[in-house]
């Protein structure tokens, strides 16, 4: 393996990467000098054979000087094969070391974290936190989140027009003058006799990306469906001295939705989301 400390050594002399957050503060002489002793015993400790204290010592080195492009170099390092022998737990140190970074907004490891997130990549899944890293990536000025947001967007209006789709099969009807997904009804209706309220049937609520939205996140939102629900609005005039009145739309006629209604959103949700 390439020594870790002439490859750890320039970032901590390197100015910050073209895809990094702005430069922080620039450390103290004192802890650049902990920092460079840090990295000679893991010199001495590679030497002598010993990877994975060597690289735990560069990452005291990393803190020393309190650098995100030595934390995001150090997460790499973690994943190549020479520390996959010799790391028993080196995805979590990986991992732990690009969190460390994308912290501090560097971009590189915002993305890789982020990713993470999104797959559940040796960490517990969170769609929504890893859409936001990514686009803090993007805004950091790494171009390779550009194409990370493109496929997730893209992935997932599939998972909206497979549930709109899938609801359609089996007899929900699309909502009047709702709410759009993708240019389709948010809620879907069937009228089951028996089941849910038996003069309305089942409610089926479908969320997930849309074209358009209230936040910058709204093209890569996660299919969500929902059952049971308010089946239409109704508006509500209260007068108001002699001549006027107040009007406002408030929802009404609540529906639970039957056990075959749970049935249906299950199978759409496992059928459908990615």
């Amino acid at each position: 393996m390439k020594s870790i400390v002439l490859a750890l050594a320039l970032a901590l002399t390197a100015g910050a990467s073209a895809q990094a957050a702005p430069a922080p503060a620039e450390p103290s002489q004192a802890a650049i000098d902990k920092a460079q002793g840090l990295l000679n015993q893991a010199q001495a400790l590679q030497a002598k054979g010993d990877l994975a204290g060597a690289l735990k010592l560069v990452g005291e080195a990393a803190l020393a000087v309190d650098n995100p492009d030595l934390m995001h170099k150090l997460g790499h390092m973690y994943q190549t094969a020479d520390a996959q022998k010799a790391v028993p737990d080196h995805l979590a140190q990986s991992l732990r070391w690009f969190k460390l970074a994308a912290d501090r907004n560097q971009a590189d490891s915002l993305a890789h974290y982020g990713q993470a997130l999104i797959d559940g990549a040796g960490v517990k899944r969170d769609h929504a936190e890893g859409v936001r890293m990514l686009l803090d990536a993007r805004e950091g000025g790494y171009h390779g989140a550009y194409a990370a947001l493109e496929k997730i967007a893209e992935t997932q209006k599939l998972a909206v027009e497979c549930a709109v789709a899938m609801a359609a099969r089996k007899g929900y009807e699309p909502a009047k003058q709702e709410e759009l997904v993708m240019g389709r009804a948010t809620k879907w209706y069937l009228v089951r006799s028996g089941a849910g309220d038996r003069r309305r049937g089942d409610t089926l609520s479908i969320y997930g990306a849309r074209d358009r939205g209230v936040s910058e996140s709204s093209a890569y939102t996660e299919l969500l469906l929902s059952t049971g629900g308010f089946t239409r609005m109704e508006t509500v005039v209260i007068p108001v001295g002699s001549d006027r009145e107040f009007r406002y739309d408030q929802p009404a006629d609540y529906v639970d939705a039957s056990a075959q209604g749970e049935r249906d959103a299950a199978e759409i949700l496992a059928a459908c989301k990615r």
